[in-house]
């Protein structure tokens, strides 16, 4: 089974969309429609761009059993794009029962997976995260967490928690996506730390590779692979640049094959 993660930037490329961050007022609540504009705007600018890309990164994902796509656009021409050209091969799920329509209200930024047609697969009632940015899948035995984390502590802990649970249900567990973690002196480092020491083996660097190399345009390793040591014994993990060297996503893809 050869499993994907990958971050697509909502397939601006290496143009970030308009962070909702930047339009927060004094008071703590969002100047949502001079937000929405700014996006707007940005789709407008980058429309032939945005579409290249989802057929660009829709082709190399085609090899792949299951896919794991974060900071996916909805609402918008690249959303309808996607399911468009992937809908032959894979079947789609979102994370927490969502439906489609449920995200196309808005303009969220999601995760969602991709599973191969024909693959057998569970979607587990069990997810703890009140969010569409983590999915949590089962295949063939195997639990997979894809993985897409915020910059709260709090999000961890529920990750370091749902290893746990798994490992209580099958031996063999998958955290594949993109943790947002690299400094060794930040909190998400130490809860990072802590996942592993609750038994999650880090797979590039199980392998030899070097704690440096990047997966993101800055320049730090952000995106990963872990395993439950039953599962690392016997997957290979690649980190792919060939998506982030092209300009389709400021993400290089993870890779798993068991």
């Amino acid at each position: 089974m050869k499993i994907i993660s990958l971050n697509v930037n909502n397939f601006g490329g290496k143009s970030p969309k308009p962070l909702l961050s930047k339009f927060r007022l004094p008071g703590g609540e969002y100047d949502f429609q001079t937000w929405n504009v700014e996006v707007d705007d940005w789709r407008i600018s980058h429309r032939d761009a945005i579409e290249r890309n989802v057929r660009a990164i829709a082709a190399y994902l085609s090899a792949y059993d299951v896919v794991f796509l974060h900071e996916v656009d909805t609402n918008c021409d690249s959303w309808r794009l996607l399911l468009e050209t992937t809908k032959k091969s894979f079947a789609f799920e979102l994370a927490n029962g969502m439906r489609e329509s449920d995200v196309r209200r808005g303009r969220k930024s999601i995760s969602c997976v991709l599973i191969k047609k024909g693959l057998k697969y569970e979607m587990p009632l069990n997810n703890p995260w009140n969010s569409h940015r983590h999915i949590i899948l089962d295949v063939g035995g195997v639990r997979l967490i894809g993985a897409h984390m915020s910059y709260s502590v709090s999000d961890w802990k529920i990750l370091i928690g749902q290893f746990k649970e798994e490992k209580k249900k099958a031996d063999d567990v998958l955290i594949i996506g993109d943790l947002n973690v690299y400094a060794r002196d930040s909190d998400r480092r130490e809860k990072f730390d802590a996942l592993q020491k609750a038994g999650a083996v880090d797979l590039w660097l199980r392998q030899g590779e070097p704690d440096d190399t990047p997966t993101a345009d800055t320049n730090c390793r952000i995106d990963y692979a872990l395993a439950s040591e039953s599962l690392a014994e016997r997957t290979r993990m690649e980190i792919l640049h060939g998506v982030r060297e092209e300009g389709c996503t400021d993400h290089s893809a993870v890779a798993v094959t068991i």
